[in-house]
């Protein structure tokens, strides 16, 4: 952050001095000034898609919204590590694991135990470590889908998921779903 506003300040001086410095060829400042004007507005256009892009997704927001409306407040929420914010923010639920855990003495444990959920195709070995965590809910955004952590669609958990009577579909919407596990 001090260096981006070190180089803020300079490329402002820069900036400043080219803009105040008399030119003999008025033709020459005027398409200097352009120039710059041009890279600017195409670093906003190009940095306008990145911002967008950028998490939380409305349908992340949503599916969190739908379940702080439509959960217990002692619920406990699987999905990826870098939702885990976003959830307990929106649904005021707590998760199994999020980016603070990295830190724990936990960790490796929480993580054995996460990848183990997302790629195992054994009920019992998942129903066991579900019950472990206290896991009721599971949400899963189309990131997790298209490849951040399943590569095929039948992998593991998401295989899994088509036995209705333990992993019920109770919210799809934008891409977005949330599977309540049923003990």
């Amino acid at each position: 952050i001090y260096a981006n506003l070190l180089v803020c300040g300079f490329a402002g001086a820069g900036l400043k001095a080219i803009t105040e410095k008399r030119w003999k060829l008025k033709n020459l400042k005027h398409t200097m000034n352009f120039l710059m004007l041009c890279g600017v507005l195409f670093s906003a256009v190009a940095h306008i898609d990145l911002i967008r892009g950028m998490s939380p997704s409305q349908e992340l927001i949503d599916a969190s919204l739908w379940i702080k409306g439509n959960t217990k407040e002692n619920e406990i929420i699987f999905s990826k590590p870098s939702n885990g914010f976003i959830i307990e923010y929106f649904s005021k639920r707590k998760v199994m694991m999020n980016e603070f855990h990295y830190h724990s003495e936990n960790f490796s444990g929480l993580l054995n135990d996460t990848r183990e959920i997302y790629y195992s195709r054994n009920l019992d070995k998942t129903e066991k470590l579900l019950n472990k965590h206290g896991v009721r809910y599971i949400l899963v955004d189309s990131q997790m889908y298209e490849g951040e952590v399943w590569k095929k669609p039948k992998e593991g958990l998401l295989f899994l998921f088509t036995n209705e009577e333990k992993f019920k579909t109770v919210y799809d919407e934008g891409g977005a779903k949330i599977i309540r596990y049923v003990k």
